[in-house]
């Protein structure tokens, strides 16, 4: 259940990650008013769905998740944090739980995974999380259903064996260069020409079709078909399904996964056309055209899990305008293309370059790259930071006394002696070490150069400094900013009391 909550949590930011790129791309074609290229579209709507699968990609200073705090909220790939009972702790450690309430310690509580108020947010996680596993599960048994239909129906068919229809099918695959076996199947129960399976793959045809059309519809049928199996729509497909499923909440997704399926026919007819010679490219529209009404005296509903030619009377308008304009590719078109694919990739597949964020691996870095930490999710769900709290006890003469809090600064060289950088109370206000590494506040620690919080996972670095005749520490206060915000921190300013 702990992993299927990651696995929740990653569906969440991956489906917020693909919204922003569906929203940008229908911008930019919006903006260009259909002046891009449909294969270049396409293959943006193909980026989008690497988005939605790849959980981390490679980081660039010209991603366009630079531009939006969406990489705050990624969760890490694994987890690291031990799945402590804390309520179990608590209830047989009262003094404990006593202490933290008296001392009346908000920051620690809020940090604590065992706090109270976090409680009613992580119940409504866990509750979306059971609507969205119910409808992955109903999704699930829907696409099975879908596939094993599928089946049922081409077992019912009957495999052509028309010379006349099969050589027209082997001249297609020759012109196209496909050496692959391919069946050709008719049926009563299908609405349109369809092509099913990667591995055995047939065309599927209407029963009475062969009869309707003649040699060049049914050549130009082929021609779809086989573009389809060339372009590995089948597959494409299958993904679109599955994702389908994954991402039934997001409405942005149905509109972009509705309109990559149109876009896979246009570019499925856009290469169909090029095996067709200039003088019949209209007799292949005529062909669209005739299954459109072909389609209206068939009742039969379409095979979801099979890739076919689409009878819908409302995308014609598109798909006669695209063969109408279809021209072939030339060098410049070409070298064109493949310029601003490489642009819309590296905005659209790499991932924000923050400098004030820890990079997107496991393992992470503080400033001065001394304390190890992890990005993880803690038990309640939570995206955070750990740090490594485990050193070994290491004296250190110098810190050893009493300091009194004057200021917090967010880096060291902004404080000035005679001048408060930070006008509002600090939550420390003085900190007493004492030799054998311990401190008056009982859930802080030290170690030679580290004050450890073994209560929050966390260890903060320090540093001291003499100016003008008075010893101060600059040490950094991880909040909640760090811990759950991966923010830089902040130092807290100590000054040294003199015996």
């Amino acid at each position: 259940m702990f992993h299927l909550m990651v696995l929740y949590k990653w569906v969440l930011y991956l489906s917020f990650s693909a919204s922003i790129l569906i929203l940008f791309t229908f911008f930019i074609v919006k903006l260009l008013k259909q002046k891009l290229r449909l294969q270049i579209q396409y293959i943006i709507g193909l980026f989008i769905l690497i988005r939605l699968i790849i959980p981390m990609l490679p980081q660039s200073s010209f991603s366009i998740f630079n531009v939006t705090p969406i990489f705050l909220n990624r969760p890490p790939v694994v987890s690291a944090v031990d799945k402590f009972d804390y309520d179990q702790y608590l209830t047989e450690n009262p003094d404990e739980k006593a202490l933290r309430s008296v001392q009346g310690n908000k920051e620690y509580w809020y940090l604590n995974p065992a706090i109270i108020e976090n409680r009613s947010s992580v119940s409504t996680i866990k509750l979306t999380f059971i609507i969205w596993i119910v409808g992955v599960a109903l999704g699930v048994f829907y696409m099975i259903m879908s596939y094993k239909m599928c089946l049922n129906e081409i077992s019912r068919c009957n495999e052509l064996a028309d010379d006349r229809i099969i050589g027209i099918l082997e001249k297609c695959k020759k012109d196209m260069k496909i050496k692959t076996k391919i069946a050709v199947v008719k049926g009563e129960n299908i609405k349109s020409p369809a092509i099913f399976g990667i591995f055995n793959p047939r065309i599927l045809i209407p029963e009475n079709i062969i009869e309707y059309m003649n040699d060049n519809d049914i050549r130009n049928i082929f021609l779809h078909e086989l573009s389809h199996y060339k372009r590995k729509d089948i597959l494409t497909n299958y993904i679109i399904e599955i994702l389908n499923v994954v991402y039934w909440f997001n409405p942005l997704i149905w509109c972009f996964i509705k309109r990559i399926r149109k876009d896979m026919e246009l570019c499925c007819d856009s290469l169909a056309l090029c095996y067709v010679e200039n003088d019949k490219l209209k007799e292949y529209g005529y062909t669209m055209l005739n299954l459109i009404k072909y389609s209206k005296f068939n009742t039969k509903r379409k095979l979801n899990m099979a890739v076919g030619i689409s009878v819908n009377a409302e995308d014609m308008v598109r798909r006669i305008n695209m063969i109408k304009q279809f021209k072939r590719s030339s060098p410049k078109t070409f070298i064109i293309s493949v310029f601003i694919l490489l642009v819309f990739g590296t905005t659209m597949l790499t991932e924000a370059k923050i400098n004030n964020v820890f990079p997107s691996n496991t393992f992470l870095s503080n400033v001065n790259n001394n304390i190890a930490s992890k990005y993880v999710v803690d038990e309640l769900g939570r995206n955070r930071i750990i740090d490594n709290i485990d050193y070994p006890y290491k004296y250190d003469s110098k810190v050893i006394g009493s300091w009194k809090c004057v200021d917090s600064v967010g880096y060291i060289s902004d404080f000035k002696k005679y001048k408060q950088y930070n006008k509002k109370e600090t939550y420390i206000k003085e900190l007493k070490f004492f030799e054998n590494g311990t401190t008056d506040k009982k859930w802080l620690s030290w170690t030679k150069g580290i004050i450890i919080n073994k209560a929050d996972k966390l260890s903060s670095e320090y540093l001291i400094k003499d100016i003008d005749g008075e010893t101060y520490m600059f040490f950094q206060c991880k909040s909640g900013d760090y811990a759950f915000g991966c923010r830089r921190p902040s130092y807290y300013v100590l000054k040294k009391v003199k015996s």
